[in-house]
């Protein structure tokens, strides 16, 4: 292994995905106890480059990114492509059916999206204290 100073949670996983890339990054739990998923250094690595890629392509640096995600490992690509692009990651929950989402409808204004089928569903619901749709959020999903 090489021997070297790891300054950022980035030059960490380049090197374990240079030097360990069959290695299991993380694990997903599904119910705390049983393995669902798992994602190795390479592939971790490799998924974040390619969102990092399509971040850069809709994002400038500094920009912010919504990432909202069911429960697992996706999560992890996303995150670390920001990381990659140098934007800001605002991780959110799912918006949950039935509950009161309103809390996070101005950060959704206030960022651009990052995938989620159910974000779009949640988006024409999302109401800003005026009792209709957002449509000027200018909401940005890929």
């Amino acid at each position: 292994m090489t021997i070297m100073t790891i300054t950022k949670i980035l030059d960490l996983l380049s090197l374990r995905a240079r030097e360990q890339p069959s290695t299991i990054a993380y694990s997903y739990l599904d119910n705390g106890e049983d393995e669902a998923a798992r994602i190795t250094y390479a592939d971790l690595e490799q998924r974040a480059l390619a969102v990092a890629e399509l971040l850069r392509a809709y994002a400038n640096p500094r920009d912010r990114v919504v990432l909202v995600y069911p429960s697992g490992l996706e999560f992890l690509g996303a995150f670390f492509g920001c990381l990659y692009a140098r934007i800001v990651a605002v991780p959110l929950h799912s918006p949950r059916p039935g509950r009161h989402n309103d809390l996070v409808c101005p950060i959704f204004c206030t960022s651009w999206i990052v995938s989620v089928a159910q974000l779009l569903k949640y988006r024409d619901s999302c109401r800003m204290g005026r009792g209709e749709p957002n449509d000027e959020c200018g909401l940005t999903v890929l």
